[in-house]
């Protein structure tokens, strides 16, 4: 039997074993210059299966990078919606409460700063992320009719908050709604107070 190596040759009577990547350096070193040993065999990532893999990762961050616009886009139009839940909040209960005098007086009220958290601010600064103004919205919008009813309820006013977070844009509360500086929100107020004697049916 003639052994080459520490392995069997073909022609033998042994079956012949390969030798694996682990072995490359003790045949290297004991195989003569400039020749190649038959025997030792290791497996690798052929070209076209690395261009494959390439090719589905380079898909999937594309995939990835293509979402995150919208992504971050969704992200600012929730905080939006949320600050201005709060601003909503924070005017309902206060302009609520008004003795009914002063809503049939109302008028228009504001502007209001208020910061990107929906807080309110006492004066237009650094923090200052949204405006508001409170005003009675004149012709149909102003008047509520109960169902069942067939004229106004003179003991409902409905008001119209405007909220802009263009604060650089000294015209964006009094723009129209179309232009999309502004949103608007309406409020409700009923007449409570004891001194009228009246109370909303």
């Amino acid at each position: 039997m003639r052994i080459v190596n520490g392995f069997p040759v073909p022609g033998s009577r042994f079956p012949v074993r390969l030798a694996d990547c682990s072995s490359l350096g003790w045949a290297s070193q004991n195989q003569e210059p400039g020749t190649r040993n038959p025997l030792t065999k290791c497996s690798a990532f052929t070209l076209a299966e690395t261009l494959f893999a390439m090719a589905i990762v380079s898909f999937a961050l594309l995939t990835i990078i293509g979402l995150m616009p919208s992504a971050l886009d969704e992200l600012r139009q929730s905080e939006r919606r949320a600050a201005e839940a709060r601003i909503l909040q924070s005017l309902a209960a206060e302009y609520e409460l008004l003795p009914w005098r002063e809503i049939k007086n109302f008028g228009r009220r504001g502007p209001f700063y208020f910061d990107e958290a929906g807080l309110k601010r006492l004066n237009i600064d650094e923090t200052t992320r949204y405006q508001a103004q409170i005003e009675v919205p004149t012709g149909r919008l102003a008047e509520l009719t109960l169902p069942g009813e067939t004229n106004p309820s003179p003991y409902l006013k409905q008001l119209r908050i405007s909220i802009t977070d263009r604060i650089q844009d000294a015209g964006a509360l009094g723009s129209d709604i179309d232009q999309g500086k502004r949103r608007e929100y309406y409020l409700v107020v009923a007449m409570h107070d004891a001194d009228q004697g009246e109370v909303p049916p």
